[in-house]
């Protein structure tokens, strides 16, 4: 049952976000908006739905993300740091939450934790040709996408 609702909320919100009438017209549906200065782009496709940021592209059913349209290897915490980050491009995320939201667990104070992940994502996207910084680090706070 839920497999459905799904399919039908996309579809309804492709239809209502004006993304076509017909069937075909509805599969794919690309949005593209700006926010604080930020191009944002997201394409919905009912099968293959994926968050777009710039250069990058994740795909949450597949847990898949390309950089420069090459395929970006990440360990599960990272890409979930990074899944994160995506979904909410303009949201600060404390060090804590971070780590409370991908670790499933309390955080404990000055853990180190989440800078590393956070700095191995930044020089995963340098190997892969992404010379902008994506991740900005909001001093004594946390991290958004920049």
């Amino acid at each position: 049952m839920k497999k459905y609702f799904v399919i039908v909320s996309m579809a309804l919100l492709l239809l209502v976000t004006g993304c076509g009438n017909t069937k075909e017209e509805m599969m794919t549906c690309t949005r593209t908006g700006n926010m604080s200065g930020v191009e944002m782009d997201f394409t919905y496709n009912i099968f293959n739905t994926y968050l777009a940021y710039k250069k990058l592209k994740l795909y949450p059913q597949s847990r898949k993300v390309t950089a420069e349209e090459k395929e970006l290897v990440l360990t599960a915490h990272k890409y979930d740091i990074l899944f994160l980050l995506m979904q909410n491009p303009e949201k600060v995320y404390s060090r804590e939450s971070l780590y409370e939201l991908v670790w499933h667990g309390g955080y404990y104070g000055e853990n180190n934790t989440v800078n590393v992940h956070v700095s191995n994502i930044r020089k995963k996207l340098k190997e892969h040709g992404i010379v902008e910084e994506y991740i900005q680090t909001v001093y004594g706070i946390g991290f958004k996408l920049r």
